[in-house]
């Protein structure tokens, strides 16, 4: 008897204690712009119930020295969970095996530097630094003023956020392939934005007036694919996060001609200045 009480006790307590703790938060802070992916600092909280971003910054406040709260790229921010996390790992295996059957379609065709191309492509892909992203730039004063700026923390999202924050001017990097390999698109180059809009835009001299094609973040399902007629025309201005150089579409099979799409869906989740996560 006496021992089965034990075991109820113990039983009661864990449950007691996953209510308690609901989700925790991790806050990273980076303050190298050469090593973008080293943590200065950092401090975890538990979330008995859902909390919003903002009340989670309420708590940096009293924990972080005024001299480096003051330095914080607010724009360059990123909050993520480890749901979303392993679903964006998941999109990368798919991905470098869509590249490696199109890498190995062209080479029976006898297009081997073409293949090659593919291949230095996949080989790229599979060592981004990518880090899932529900909210991009989630800057204090938004996160008070806009509730679609103001993301709630539920265990619904995941057991673990992890929110990102940099100390540095952003760097604008370009990934993809060089211009000078067979295969590549230099008609066009993607565009990450700051609010994680990846854009299709022209560069050739022919066609660089023209506006890009724009698709918007959707913070509600960060990596659900998206279609070519979803494209939105814009005019790209100010910063941006990265530029991406991609195949042709001259290259992409019928069962890839979304290619570029679906590696944008993890482009975008680069970290800024290509740091590690």
């Amino acid at each position: 008897m006496r021992v089965f009480v034990g075991l109820l006790l113990v039983v009661l307590m864990s449950v007691s204690q996953t209510a308690a703790a609901q989700v925790k938060v991790n806050v990273y802070l980076h303050q190298s712009a050469e090593q973008p992916g080293d943590v200065t600092w950092q401090k975890s909280y538990e979330l008995s119930q859902p909390e919003r971003i903002s009340q989670v910054y309420e708590r940096i406040l009293s924990d972080l020295n005024a001299d480096d709260l003051a330095q914080i790229n607010w724009s360059a921010s990123r909050l993520s969970s480890d749901f979303l996390q392993a679903r964006l790992e998941r999109h990368r295996e798919r991905m470098v095996e869509q590249l490696d059957q199109l890498a190995r379609h062209w080479s029976r065709q006898d297009e081997q530097q073409v293949a090659d191309s593919i291949k230095r492509l996949a080989a790229q892909v599979s060592r981004w630094p990518l880090q899932a992203t529900y909210s991009f730039n989630l800057t204090p004063d938004q996160t008070r003023l806009i509730l679609q700026q103001n993301p709630l923390l539920t265990r619904a999202d995941g057991r673990v956020f992890n929110w990102h924050l940099y100390s540095f001017p952003h760097k604008a990097l370009t990934f993809g392939l060089p211009e000078d390999l067979a295969g590549v698109d230099n008609d066009f180059l993607w565009r990450v934005l700051p609010n994680g809009t990846v854009a299709k835009q022209p560069v050739a001299y022919y066609n660089k007036r023209l506006p890009a094609a724009c698709y918007q973040h959707d913070e509600r399902s960060p990596i659900q694919s998206v279609n070519a007629d979803q494209a939105q025309r814009c005019a790209i201005k100010g910063n941006l996060i990265h530029s991406v150089r991609l195949l042709s579409e001259y290259w992409l099979t019928d069962e890839t001609e979304q290619l570029d799409l679906e590696l944008m869906l993890l482009a975008k989740f680069i970290l800024p200045n290509g740091g590690q996560s």
